[in-house]
């Protein structure tokens, strides 16, 4: 029930090809995880990222999550981020949330009890999850927020002082270019509806 490949890995299932560097696939949970130059390519788009997961319960795929670098190449719109998550009904990708932090959490209702409105994200709980506080600059990113700093710029984003610049979901498509904190992009049937910032 379990799978590990390590090496120039290729997955070829209907119309989806997927690579990376190593694949684990746990048949108990229904994610196969691509590690390290992911990239799964179908007939409408790419999509690739250093960590790549498919979340396939009962066989079909339903998620597609891609972090670190991501990148959605698609017929109606292109697509960076530092997560995408693609969500699929019938094997045809009907929705996808693109936010600029590295971990999300998609909840079910509003309520501050319950879970949150289908489709509102929410950031992790930083102080409840200690493993995800934030790490010290490292040198690299030192001398990222001085060269900032010569050019009059606090952060790429304009924010606080001495913050680590981080990378913003952005969608470009025909008609439009559109970044922000977090885009949701809806497709029914696959075909580009509605992208809400």
């Amino acid at each position: 029930n379990y799978l590990r490949a390590v090496g120039d890995v290729e997955v070829i299932r209907d119309s989806l090809e997927a690579f990376s560097d190593s694949l684990e696939y746990d048949a108990d949970t229904g994610v196969l995880a691509l590690r390290r130059n992911a990239q799964i390519i179908s007939r409408a788009y790419s999509l690739s990222g250093e960590e790549v997961d498919l979340l396939l319960p009962g066989g079909e795929i339903s998620e597609i999550r891609a972090r670190r670098d991501a990148v959605l190449v698609g017929d109606q719109l292109d697509l960076t981020a530092p997560q995408v998550r693609l969500y699929l009904g019938e094997g045809t990708l009907e929705r996808l949330v693109a936010v600029d932090w590295d971990d999300v959490t998609v909840s079910d209702s509003s309520d501050v009890g319950e879970a949150a409105a289908p489709g509102v994200l929410e950031e992790p709980d930083v102080a409840r999850d200690t493993a995800r506080a934030a790490p010290e600059p490292e040198p690299v990113q030192e001398e990222i927020l001085e060269d900032l700093a010569a050019v009059g710029l606090d952060s790429i984003t304009g924010g606080v002082e001495g913050e680590i610049p981080v990378a913003r979901p952005r969608a470009e498509a025909e008609d439009f270019v559109l970044t922000g904190d977090s885009l949701d992009v809806e497709a029914p049937g696959g075909s580009l509806e509605r992208v809400v910032s």
